[in-house]
């Protein structure tokens, strides 16, 4: 509902992300798998390129996903005495982090159940203290 996207957020690294950069976030990946689902694309759209970030994610469970946002390495130089910025893309590879997002997802599983099963044993704010306890440490 409008008003009510940090309802979504079920764990967030850091936790001190300014809230609206969280909601963004689960909206952009909302947005896209949605998009995906609609149009019945064969490979779901599982990753987004911006200039200074790269987001992966995943659907795990039927209205679950799980992201990772990256940050693009960066080096600042100096050229004709001003300062350019070079963002390097092409240096984080979607096909060796997606997998890694993937295999953190079994990891939780392995520990505690699907995030479902979570929910309907102790609610959603369990699943979110399992989630923080499990991915803090």
């Amino acid at each position: 509902k409008e008003g009510q996207e940090d309802r979504k957020i079920l764990y967030y690294y850091p936790s001190d992300t300014n809230l609206n950069r969280q909601i963004r976030t689960i909206g952009y990946c909302e947005g896209l798998v949605k998009f995906t689902e609609t149009f019945g694309f064969d490979d779901p759209c599982d990753s987004v390129h911006f200039q200074k970030t790269r987001l992966l994610f995943h659907k795990v469970e039927n209205d679950i996903c799980i992201a990772m946002t990256l940050h693009v390495p960066v080096v600042e130089r100096k050229k004709d005495d001003k300062f350019i910025t070079e963002y390097y893309d092409e240096n984080i590879n979607d096909r060796i982090m997606l997998p890694i997002l993937k295999v953190s997802y079994r990891y939780f599983v392995l520990q505690h159940g699907t995030m479902s099963t979570v929910i309907q044993q102790g609610g959603i704010e369990e699943l979110r203290n399992v989630l923080k306890q499990h991915f803090d440490t």
